[in-house]
């Protein structure tokens, strides 16, 4: 994030394009999840997709207090994954839904240039 983050109310501001850059850093972080959990099967490959996922929440959860709320979906999604002990197929579901999501989210950010 740039160092010209505005403070508006106690409220971080950001511009659309920092906005648009940590909803690109969000999907990039969404889009390892498989590949984390894949690795984390493997005994001896030292990945944890558990630890990876709390990582993310954490980073959804603050980049929702910048979005006013908008990530809410996201977040409930990841803790989805965190708290359950879920198929390789339900987690695949949930990234992608998280996927399309971001995806979504982003194009509405650039049409409010």
């Amino acid at each position: 994030m740039a160092d010209n983050v505005q403070i508006d109310n106690n409220d971080f501001v950001l511009s659309t394009e920092e906005k648009k850059q940590c909803l690109r850093q969000m999907a990039k972080k969404n889009r390892k999840i498989l590949y984390v959990y894949e690795r984390s099967l493997e005994s001896d490959s030292g990945y944890d997709y558990k630890e990876y996922l709390k990582s993310l929440v954490l980073y959804a959860t603050t980049s929702n207090n910048l979005f006013r709320g908008g990530l809410v979906n996201v977040i409930i999604n990841l803790h989805s994954i965190l708290q359950n002990d879920l198929e390789y197929a339900e987690i695949k579901k949930l990234v992608y839904e998280n996927a399309n999501y971001l995806s979504y989210f982003l194009k509405k950010t650039k049409e409010s240039e």
